[in-house]
């Protein structure tokens, strides 16, 4: 299961590029603090959530590893948009956008490996 977990994170992360180049675009190169810090805190979280849920806690139990994924990725969209920013100052739009951006991608990838684990059973 370890290497779908390996295989998670770097899609996650070639998403996560992708998004941070395109935000850059819209946003402006004086946004690139608050892009960063969107794209890395959606990155770690996403990986963090789906070695602890699919890999580790609940490996095989699809429906289960995505709902609390959901959740999880529901409190960290709040807890940056209602503490993180407005604490850091931070341009709330590069930020948030950024964040839903790479949570969006990443969420799409996660039935394709999760697939793969349940095919591979």
């Amino acid at each position: 299961m370890t290497k779908y977990g390996k295989r998670f994170a770097r899609m996650a992360a070639l998403a996560a590029g992708a998004v941070a180049v395109r935000a850059m675009m819209i946003a402006g190169a004086g946004a690139w603090p608050s892009v960063a810090v969107g794209v890395v805190l959606a990155w770690v979280m996403q990986v963090a959530l789906f070695w602890a849920l699919a890999v580790w806690l609940f490996p095989g139990r699809m429906a289960l590893v995505y709902g609390l994924g959901m959740a999880g990725r529901f409190a960290v969209l709040g807890v940056t948009a209602f503490f993180v920013v407005p604490l850091s100052g931070l341009s709330p739009e590069a930020t948030l956008f950024s964040l839903v951006a790479v949570m969006f991608a990443t969420t799409l990838l996660e039935p394709l490996v999760l697939r793969e684990t349940l095919v591979a059973r």
